[in-house]
């Protein structure tokens, strides 16, 4: 269970529908040959998002990634350095490679709460958080799940709500604390509804659904199951395009 819940936190601002390989490489080196022709400016920028998102799932993602934020800071664009320091970030948590994760993060928090890019902030705290579970941190998960869901309650963010509850969830079930971890799934789900990224409610309601199923809880399984249907529809209307992350 906990793997499943830890796959499915990657998405949280990617589109989680890949291309095939051929399409996708097809469409990178269409890419690459127009981003020759780029002024070092923000349509240069945005081109570079595209490849990189484009490319998730290949090998060159991560220097397609690199590449994107080199230029951000050559231009000094703190929009796109905070979303090319959050590719990398979840490169290396693909990875785990914690002590990269720990210093992409601290890098870009202060940079995306100035800006107010709050979403952005939670979710890369939230990965952070993950890998402290992940690493058998369990109490300093908490602790520290305890301490984003505070400020998100300061700045009255909903996506600092969800993520707390979702990492204090993940913390709970690895410790077997059922009962805890049943009411911060249950407060993330209620706070799902108040906004529409469709990537965090399908990872808020796979968590619902691995939790139902171990303990047997079957009648709320087959209502979190078929809301995921419904939002598994939606997502696969949707143009393919980024995530907003930032607010």
């Amino acid at each position: 269970a906990t793997t499943e819940i830890y796959t499915l936190s990657l998405h949280d601002a990617l589109p989680i529908f890949a291309e095939n390989i051929t399409e996708k490489s097809s469409v990178a080196d269409s890419l690459l040959i127009e981003l020759r022709a780029l002024p070092h400016d923000t349509t240069r920028l945005k081109l570079l998002e595209k490849l990189v998102l484009t490319e998730q799932n290949s090998p060159h993602y991560i220097e397609y990634a690199e590449e994107m934020f080199n230029e951000a800071q050559r231009q000094k664009n703190p929009k796109y350095i905070c979303s090319s320091t959050y590719f990398k970030i979840l490169y290396y948590y693909n990875k785990n490679e914690v002590d990269s994760v720990s210093k992409l993060v601290n890098y870009v928090k202060p940079i995306a709460e100035r800006m107010e890019f709050f979403r952005l902030y939670f979710n890369a705290q939230k990965l952070l958080i993950y890998t402290y579970t992940y690493k058998e941190k369990y109490e300093y998960a908490i602790n520290e799940s305890l301490k984003m869901l505070e400020k998100a309650e300061e700045l009255n963010n909903t996506d600092g709500r969800i993520a707390a509850y979702s990492c204090l969830a993940s913390a709970y079930h690895e410790t077997n604390r059922t009962k805890e971890e049943g009411e911060a799934l249950r407060k993330a789900h209620k706070y799902v509804s108040e906004q529409t990224t469709s990537s965090t409610q399908f990872n808020v309601l796979n968590q619902l659904i691995v939790f139902s199923k171990d303990q047997k809880d079957y009648s709320s399984l087959k209502t979190y199951l078929k809301e995921n249907k419904q939002l598994l529809q939606e997502m696969l209307s949707f143009p393919r395009s980024h995530t907003n992350w930032f607010r």
